[in-house]
């Protein structure tokens, strides 16, 4: 059972996902970013005190995985968990070692290639097991994007956000991009995904 804990959670519920916060760090300052609204979710504090580890985030997993079965795990919380992208592929490989079956996603804001401009990371991402990712596209071209998003990489990030679907979808088995309602323009983000050929939510 997953406790509410004034120090943050690094395992939450939503829904019928087990999800993972693993960091506050963030690339961006989004102007509509929950985080700036609410401390938590569905009664937990998700503002982290400290990150755990690798080993820390595997032990409070299998707390919860021995009790309840779960439609996957997600990468997610108050902060960008590619930032500690080497935690990621060291968590998801131990996950997909006990249970192969059990599906891993990443929701992230598709800067990867600012993080990591050397590594390619939707290979390493799908070799380690993660078979779905949710990248944050949230405006229909660059100027919207750093407007509303205000990436610390500057007014570049959103054409490298675009590189990085791209190679995600010669990677990852299911690659979607997000916007958020009443921010952007459905029709010309939707437009976007499609064109790239990837899954699109509103969220």
């Amino acid at each position: 059972m997953i406790a509410a804990s004034a120090k943050g959670a690094v395992v939450y519920r939503y829904k019928h996902s087990l999800y993972l916060n693993i960091t506050n760090e963030c690339t961006n300052d989004c102007v509509f970013c929950v985080r700036k609204f609410t401390r938590g979710l569905g009664g937990c504090v998700l503002w982290l005190q400290s990150e755990a580890s690798a080993d820390e985030i595997l032990r409070e997993l299998s707390k919860e995985l021995d009790d309840v079965t779960y439609e996957e795990i997600v990468f997610c919380g108050y902060g960008e968990p590619l930032i500690r992208l080497d935690t990621i592929l060291k968590v998801t490989g131990a996950i997909k070692k006990r249970y192969p079956d059990l599906k891993v996603r990443v929701n992230t804001n598709g800067q990867a290639k600012l993080l990591y401009p050397n590594r390619n990371v939707a290979k390493e991402l799908k070799d380690a097991g993660v078979d779905s990712i949710s990248i944050s596209m949230n405006a229909e071209n660059p100027k919207k994007y750093f407007e509303m998003c205000r990436p610390k990489f500057g007014r570049a990030t959103y054409e490298k956000i675009i590189e990085f679907i791209k190679e995600c979808k010669e990677h990852i088995p299911e690659v979607r991009v997000s916007v958020v309602e009443g921010y952007a323009n459905i029709v010309e983000c939707e437009r976007v995904a499609n064109e790239l050929g990837v899954g699109f939510k509103v969220r």
